[in-house]
């Protein structure tokens, strides 16, 4: 019997600028501080692609053979513009309120793969208040062995994972939180932990996770860009070294092919560790690509 992963998080258009310099030379200080923001920068490349989290890891997902429902909010652009069909043509079912213009996110990226990024929710804003129960039937969720749950906003991301434990008790919830994991707070952070069973983020974001004190009932995973992956499952620590690439061209989505890659090979029956090794196969493919699906 198929398993396929229920993926809640965001459906967006990425519009990417590249700039040719590090962009902190752009910031202006002041003995050493910030006193005034009011930086410019010139753009060498600029280019839109397909993208937002669940976006991404279904995609990911489906070029592993693994069929995913996502859960999001999007606009008509979404299938005016071929992104639908996208997804579908990958085995993707896309559930959720639909609006006028998908979110868009716009993203500068110099050449050390810093970015900044300016994020618009349009009818994604709608998701702090769509519930899960609106669309899927408690039995529906329980046949959802595993289910992530990545950016949307501190509070969307802990309604839907109460409503997903509604319906699915025994189910592997993976929380990752991505680029919202500034605007947690301890209080919500932690509620979230409490109903997932693997907590996946960057080391910037764990450097918040750590701040606020993770709890012992998750499994961790860090992705450390050229440090590997570092894990704590079952109490015990590792470290994945890190796979080596030809050229990093761009790192927009390269969590999400992560997460894809991750459980894409636990819905295999894969091991834990096997696991991993695939989302850092997928994750080095994508920061190899112009975007976070390649084109």
């Amino acid at each position: 019997m198929e398993i396929k992963p229920l993926v809640v998080g965001s459906l967006a258009f990425d519009i990417i600028f590249s700039i040719p310099h590090d962009f902190r030379q752009s910031i202006p200080l002041e003995g050493g501080e910030i006193r005034n923001f009011n930086a410019s920068f010139i753009a060498d490349g600029k280019k839109e692609f397909f993208g937002g989290t669940a976006g991404n890891i279904s995609y990911w997902l489906g070029k592993e053979g693994v069929h995913s429902d996502v859960f999001s909010a999007y606009g008509k652009d979404f299938w005016e513009k071929g992104y639908e069909q996208k997804l579908k043509d990958l085995g993707v079912n896309i559930h959720g309120n639909a609006g006028d213009h998908t979110a868009h996110a716009y993203l500068i990226s110099d050449p050390l793969h810093q970015q900044l990024i300016i994020w618009q929710p349009n009818v994604y804003e709608v998701n702090e208040h769509q519930s899960l129960l609106d669309f899927f039937i408690e039995t529906d969720l329980a046949r959802y062995q595993y289910a992530i749950f990545a950016a949307g906003t501190p509070i969307s991301i802990e309604k839907h994972l109460k409503e997903y434990r509604i319906g699915a008790t025994n189910g592997t919830a993976i929380f990752a939180p991505g680029q919202v994991t500034p605007f947690f707070e301890k209080e919500n952070f932690h509620k979230c932990c409490q109903m997932s069973s693997i907590l996946i983020g960057n080391d910037i974001e764990f450097q918040h996770f750590r701040k606020w004190g993770i709890p012992d009932n998750i499994t961790q995973i860090e992705t450390k860009g050229e440090l590997g992956v570092w894990v704590k499952h079952e109490g015990k620590e590792n470290t994945f070294p890190v796979q080596k690439v030809e050229q990093i061209i761009e790192t927009t989505g390269a969590g999400d092919a992560f997460c894809a890659g991750f459980v894409a090979e636990l819905t295999k029956e894969g091991t834990f560790n096997a696991a991993i090794e695939n989302g850092m196969k997928l994750g080095a493919e994508c920061v190899q690509l112009p975007s976070g699906q390649g084109s």
